[in-house]
């Protein structure tokens, strides 16, 4: 248990009773919370995100709940700006870095606005060659990450597969054989289903 050092507290006894003990109660509170929480938050350093980025955050959030699926709109900016307590350009740019990452699509016109998009293969591939162009992967990490993608992706499709996509992969094999065969090197086809 903490022993906290006994405090002098110089109160003037012309003021009446109540003053005293506010004095009184308001010197040891602050002696308390000061005491207790003297190293508490020595370190923790606060984040300063920016406003976008939180407001980015709150809509990937929203998705990811289910409140807002593929092919819905969001809210009008107007109601989103009201609701976010945020100014136009905050809500835009946050808009505009979830249209980059792919989760929301913006459309023009009577009926435009913007709409959670549907996740699909071109945007991971975007991603996976800004990052293998731009952060210095090697091939070495690219094999890698192939490795652990590719066998989670063969597990998923496997449990999902259907009569047809089976039929799909045996006519590509049988088609890369006859090639093979006759002497042709080709490229295989048909070969993607959705997983």
């Amino acid at each position: 248990m903490k022993k906290f050092p006994i405090v002098k507290i110089d109160v003037d006894k012309s003021k009446s009773l109540d003053k005293i003990t506010n004095v009184i109660k308001y010197n040891l509170f602050h002696f308390m919370v000061v005491t207790v929480m003297d190293n508490t938050f020595e370190g923790a350093g606060v984040k300063k995100e920016k406003l976008s980025d939180q407001v980015t955050a709150i809509i990937k959030q929203a998705i990811r709940d289910g409140k807002f699926r593929p092919g819905d709109r969001l809210p009008a900016e107007t109601q989103m700006v009201e609701q976010l307590n945020v100014s136009k350009v905050t809500l835009r740019e946050s808009l505009h870095e979830l249209a980059a990452e792919g989760l929301i699509e913006k459309r023009r016109g009577i009926y435009g606005g913007s709409f959670v998009a549907r996740p699909g293969p071109e945007k991971v591939e975007q991603v996976l060659n800004n990052f293998h162009q731009f952060s210095g992967l090697g091939p070495e990490e690219l094999v890698e990450f192939r490795k652990i993608l590719e066998s989670e992706l063969v597990a998923i499709a496997v449990e999902r597969r259907t009569r047809a996509d089976l039929d799909a992969m045996k006519e590509n094999i049988l088609a890369v054989e006859a090639a093979i065969d006759r002497g042709n090197r080709i490229r295989p086809w048909g070969f993607i289903f959705t997983v």
